[in-house]
């Protein structure tokens, strides 16, 4: 097992199996399959290192939609607001027409 840092300097264990081992042993391989496992260990990594990057952003994305949902009641509470003081301020004004009218 090797210590690899992802993008974020986080600190993340790579298993890299048989080959670490054959080449701790000093044991000679094909050297086709020594670039296979070196590939796929690397691949190994970036996996994780874009697995983490797509956590974050499913994270931030929820925050934001989290964010929107919210700000989106308080719109709603302030339309509703608005609405109700219009409501008020023409029945008003129609009392104050029908009074003139009764006035005359």
């Amino acid at each position: 097992k090797k210590q690899a840092e992802n993008g974020n300097g986080d600190q993340i264990k790579v298993d890299y199996g048989e080959f670490a081992t054959k080449r701790a042993d000093g044991e000679l391989f094909d050297e086709d399959q020594d670039d296979e496992r070196l590939l796929a260990s690397k691949y190994a990594l970036k996996e994780a290192h874009y697995k983490e990057k797509i956590k974050k952003n499913d994270e931030a994305v929820y925050m934001m939609y989290n964010k929107y949902r919210y700000l989106t009641e308080e719109l709603d509470l302030y339309k509703n607001t608005l609405m109700d003081k219009i409501t008020e301020i023409d029945e008003e004004a129609e009392g104050e027409e029908q009074d003139e009218g009764e006035g005359n």
